[in-house]
């Protein structure tokens, strides 16, 4: 992909993510049903287990791409893990643990869908769509 169109791409999905809010608002869900599912949660717990997906790419990666794992990358997912224990441990307690577990499956999806471009890109394949294709 050249940089430009590439550039425009990120340009675009940036800017449709940003009318995410605007969907939320026209769904037909009342507001006692949305927020019950904001209340499984709290929001800083679900943003940073939704961006561990990184670190679930590149374990998963290592077992299905065959990445190299350096000492760092064990040491770094060691420490991430640590955190999560800890950030977690309050809501193990306080019953959360439905909204915790969506949040880790939201980030293992994210990470799979990381690892699913990788894999696309080493064995060469292109998409149909004009935006994507260089």
């Amino acid at each position: 992909m050249k940089h430009k169109t590439a550039l425009l791409t990120l340009a675009a999905a940036s800017v449709l993510c940003s009318f995410s809010g605007v969907g939320a608002k026209c769904m037909s869900w009342n507001g006692f049903a949305i927020a019950g599912m904001r209340s499984l949660i709290a929001a800083a717990n679900a943003i940073l287990l939704q961006f561990t997906a990184p670190v679930y790419s590149a374990v998963i990666g290592r077992f299905v791409l065959h990445e190299r794992v350096t000492r760092r990358d064990v040491a770094s997912i060691a420490l991430m893990f640590a955190g999560l224990v800890l950030l977690l441990y309050d809501g193990l307690t306080s019953g959360r643990m439905l909204g915790n577990v969506l949040a880790l499956l939201s980030g293992v999806c994210s990470g799979a869908v990381i690892l699913r471009a990788m894999l696309l890109h080493l064995l060469g394949h292109r998409t149909k769509h004009p935006a994507m294709s260089g």
